[in-house]
């Protein structure tokens, strides 16, 4: 455990962080149809009251193998607006300790925002992914799990808002994902899930909609592009037994606050093999569809 006294400084330069070269640290050998995370995480990183983020990324970066929490004024990682362009994060536990069943919050999971009027979201960034060793948990922060505006996300493989095993609710205080479009096209062309098991989320237990497209009020403009697809949301990592987003007030599972423009209209599921979601356990719907994103869903 490394408990921190003072800010780290910024990942200025292209970095590999690898707590998987710690002794006795193993990745996890699971997919998403075996179960939830056997990961062995040796390495944790603990904030400080003074800390703000954790590990700022300002370069083309990869994180993997790390327990980060305890940064209560800020993310656990904060991908810096474009300067963190390419960069992934795989194979962490974020919001909780080493085994994944005990919450050590951040104020925020995942912070991946920038100025879209400046051209500054950063873009093509990777959390998880389809290998086992990148599967990521992302629970028990205070606020969301992941926020961003990032243009070409990909969320792939992960655990959000349930303990490492994904078969209990460990919830981020707020949104599970969120993702926020404002000029530019910030926030588009998000890709939550994928058409195999591999790429497959399970996001449940957050305390508000597991996730939400678009900006309260429509924001300062549409979010479009997202294709959200093979998720297990509001479910446990067998797909049988409830853990619902939304406990703290009537959130659905899936909310589409602002529909997308008409060349990238925001997708849940499909009609091809692989690309339905799951969706149990809602406080009130599976999929809320506000007038004005009913348009270009």
């Amino acid at each position: 455990r490394i408990t921190l006294a003072s800010a780290l400084p910024q990942v200025s330069g292209s970095l590999t962080i690898d707590g998987y070269t710690q002794p006795g640290a193993q990745a996890n050998t699971l997919a998403p149809d075996q179960g939830g995370s056997n990961a062995q995480i040796r390495i944790e990183l603990r904030g400080c009251s003074g800390c703000g983020d954790g590990i700022v990324v300002s370069a083309l970066s990869t994180i993997r193998g790390l327990a980060i929490g305890g940064f209560t004024g800020g993310a656990g990682v904060n991908f810096n607006g474009n300067l963190s362009n390419g960069s992934a994060l795989e194979g962490s536990f974020i919001g909780t300790d080493a085994s994944g069943s005990l919450a050590v919050p951040n104020a925020t999971g995942i912070n991946a925002n920038g100025n879209p009027f400046a051209g500054a979201q950063p873009q093509n960034l990777r959390i998880g992914g389809t290998a086992p060793a990148q599967r990521t948990l992302i629970s028990g922060n205070t606020g969301k799990g992941i926020d961003t505006n990032a243009t070409g996300l990909q969320v792939l493989g992960n655990l959000i808002g349930t303990n490492a095993a994904g078969t209990a609710a460990l919830g981020n205080g707020d949104i599970g994902i969120f993702v926020a479009g404002c000029g530019n096209g910030s926030g588009f062309n998000a890709q939550i899930g994928g058409t195999s098991a591999a790429a497959r989320n399970l996001i449940s237990g957050n305390s508000s909609y597991g996730i939400q497209i678009g900006q309260p009020n429509g924001g300062c403009g549409r979010t479009g592009g997202a294709l959200i697809r093979g998720n297990f949301i509001g479910s446990d990592i067998g797909g049988t037994q409830a853990i619902g987003n939304g406990f703290a007030s009537t959130r659905a599972n899936v909310f589409l606050r602002t529909g997308g423009t008409a060349g990238s209209p925001n997708v849940i599921g499909g009609s091809a093999a692989g690309e339905g979601n799951l969706i149990l356990g809602a406080a009130s719907m599976g999929v809320e569809l506000p007038g004005a994103a009913r348009s270009a869903v």
